[in-house]
């Protein structure tokens, strides 16, 4: 299945955007990577401090979509944004884990474990 991304921005209720979410559908392989790479870019336009990429949807994870969630983390940290992901496929995990990308980008197994660590990042008195 080729890659399709979402984007959301997760609201309090007042005040600006504090999270936005990407969530890619399909498989993260090099015909997807520019797809990614471009919802990636524009949920650092969108200038919340806080990033969730949601694998869960995602089926196969190439070498080279590993690649692109590096660069995706090298773009949010010079912009001063954490990232963090969401992964629920042992496939994905494993290419995450082989390529080495777990030892810098923080995995979760749902988006409520990972709203809790950003929103716990964000705030440290949690």
């Amino acid at each position: 299945m080729p890659l399709h991304t979402l984007i959301q921005t997760r609201h309090p209720l007042l005040g600006p955007p504090t999270v936005t979410v990407v969530r890619a559908i399909g498989a993260l392989d090099a015909a997807g990577v520019d797809d990614f790479a471009a919802a990636v870019d524009t949920a650092v336009r969108l200038g919340c401090p806080r990033l969730v990429v949601d694998l869960s949807e995602v089926d196969f994870l190439a070498i080279s979509g590993a690649a692109a969630l590096s660069d995706a983390r090298a773009r949010t940290t010079l912009a001063g944004i954490e990232m963090v992901l969401v992964v629920t496929s042992p496939w994905v995990e494993h290419t995450i884990v082989v390529t080495g990308v777990s030892s810098y980008l923080p995995r979760f197994g749902t988006m409520l474990q990972a709203f809790d660590a950003v929103d716990a990042s964000a705030d440290p008195s949690r």
